[in-house]
């Protein structure tokens, strides 16, 4: 009998792909009718019901006018209402903003015909484009409607990665990065004081966002760019490229150049000692590191770790995709300090092979908690025996080799509530292992997410199965030293535990060096605004010409 059902079941999925079959032809922007099955869309879509057998005119006509959507997005459209799938249409789009500005499109026309499952399907393929070229977020965020699940996660994109996201790097293929922002959206990527990036490198990317808007409409580029410099943190740029730079750019007048010079001295006159900002939390201790020669190092580094004689700092990317976990590391031998960038890879590498190990000696190490993604998650099975029959199943990954398993029924609720995904990155905490047919299994029991969905799968992992002729010499190097800087201990009413200057590339890094910035925490409100306030009654503006005297700063 489920033979049966299968093959008919065959026949109606095929007919639903035979053109010859349907029955109403959806006509696009661009001219294209698109054919479809009247029923089929109906079923589907509680709004294409009422259109196609309400009381609309659509519902006697063939020929249905779509024009707010083009050929493909209508395509899609056909294909998930008759199979659920969208693989046709992402097939045929390139990595580039136009096909990325493409799937934002559709994901709206999914909202506005509810079709909730179209709409997740594409949220994750857009995920895993921005996870792979981080400059077409800014392209999401231009396109996507405030407040949905894109644009916020485009957003979060931008505060965590800035340094590949807003510079597409001279990839002009893909696209994206600053410049594919249009005005409003380009003020509140400004405006976000939670970038964790530096006012001068944002300052260069206004730059260049300005030169090339402006080649299509000079005064609306103008008059954007001045609004914008109403957000930047003059302050926080080092006085000469202030005056250098800075200073000469169309956009930005010199009422804003001396603000800044007075603030930074306002600054220096109250801590004692000269400093620059940053954005992002201010209350927590954090190193902005800068122009490094591998990309991903650059960001901003939170302290996670403070101890007796080493301190640890990390870059909070990991909840945007990023497979390597970026740490700057500062320690103290007598009167001098050793400071550290080095990456490792966020799964922990060769945990599969160990806990094979560990099954095959009886030994099971408490402490070994490894970081693994789960790529595959699937239902219970009932054809399986009662006391794994109530478990959902899934593959794990260490990024290069996965294994198969089931997840303790304590977590079924946070799976069906979409808190646990078949790319979730997890911590496994509390775990038994088992065989089945000669291949090792694990049963989860505890586990942390380090994050729900990162947005791809992280490496080409092999089944354990198949992975008895793999050399562990093929599993990555998981730690690698990219840049490093000794300096002595200065003693002064701060003492700067991390220098700006002073950097060397090692091993794994490419030059040039990085230049960093150390900034403690803040303990007390900011009132450089209200004291410049005071300060700017008593003194006339610099003009255009004027350059600063020695200490000025």
């Amino acid at each position: 009998m489920k033979a049966l059902h299968a093959e008919v079941a065959k026949d109606l999925l095929d007919a639903l792909l035979d053109d010859e079959l349907s029955d109403v032809y959806l006509t696009s922007s661009d001219d294209v009718q698109v054919p479809a099955c009247r029923f089929v869309l109906a079923a589907r879509s509680t709004v294409l019901k009422r259109m196609l057998y309400g009381s609309f005119r659509e519902a006697k006509s063939s020929t249905i006018c779509m024009l707010g959507y083009d050929s493909v997005t209508l395509q899609a459209i056909v294909d998930f209402c008759a199979h659920n799938d969208i693989s046709r249409c992402t097939a045929k789009l390139k990595q580039d903003e136009t096909s990325i500005r493409q799937l934002v499109h559709l994901a709206r026309a999914a909202d506005y015909l509810e079709l909730p499952g179209l709409e997740q399907l594409c949220e994750c393929e857009i995920r895993a484009r921005m996870t792979l070229h981080p400059p077409l977020a800014c392209a999401v965020y231009d396109e996507a409607e405030r407040s949905t699940e894109v644009s916020e996660y485009a957003m979060q994109m931008l505060e965590c990665r800035p340094y590949v996201a807003l510079d597409h790097g001279g990839d002009r293929a893909t696209g994206g990065g600053i410049e594919s922002l249009h005005s409003e959206r380009l003020l509140d990527v400004v405006h976000n004081t939670q970038l964790g990036a530096g006012e001068f490198f944002l300052f260069r990317m206004m730059e260049r966002w300005f030169q090339d808007a402006q080649l299509k409409d000079h005064n609306a580029a103008l008059q954007t760019a001045h609004k914008c410099t109403q957000y930047l943190q003059f302050e926080n740029i080092e006085p000469s490229l202030l005056l250098k730079e800075v200073k000469s750019c169309e956009f930005v007048s010199s009422e804003l150049i001396f603000a800044a010079v007075a603030k930074q001295a306002l600054r220096a006159s109250q801590d004692r000692v000269w400093s620059l900002g940053c954005r992002g939390k201010e209350h927590v201790e954090r190193v902005l590191v800068e122009g490094a020669g591998n990309r991903d190092a650059n960001g901003m580094y939170y302290l996670i770790a403070p101890l007796a004689n080493n301190d640890l700092y990390a870059k909070r990317e990991v909840a945007c995709g990023q497979q390597r976990v970026y740490t700057l590391s500062c320690s103290t031998k007598e009167e001098q300090y050793e400071c550290r960038i080095f990456c490792s890879t966020l799964l922990t590498s060769g945990a599969i092979f160990n806990l094979q190990s560990m099954q095959k000696t009886s030994v099971v190490e408490p402490v070994f908690q490894p970081v693994l993604q789960i790529i595959e998650l699937k239902e219970p099975e009932s054809s399986v025996p009662t006391p794994i029959r109530k478990y959902y199943r899934v593959r794990v990954s260490d990024g290069e080799v996965h294994m198969a398993g089931t997840l303790a029924t304590a977590w079924n609720s946070m799976v069906e509530s979409k808190e646990v995904l078949a790319r979730s990155i997890c911590k496994i905490l509390q775990y038994g292992l088992y065989e089945i047919d000669g291949t090792v299994c694990i049963h989860i029991r505890e586990m942390s997410i380090v994050t729900t969905n990162p947005g791809q799968r992280f490496g080409r992992p092999i089944p354990l199965e198949e992975a008895d002729g793999y050399s562990r010499e093929h599993q990555s190097e998981n730690l690698l030293s990219l840049y490093s800087c000794t300096h002595p201990r200065v003693q002064g009413a701060k003492d700067i535990k991390v220098p700006r200057t002073g950097w060397q590339v090692d091993d794994q890094g490419d030059g040039p060096v990085p230049s960093c910035t150390w900034m403690p925490p803040l303990r007390k409100a900011d009132n450089l605004n209200t004291s410049y306030t005071s300060l700017r009654s008593s003194t006339s503006p610099i003009s255009g010409n004027t350059e600063p005297h020695n200490g000025s700063s």
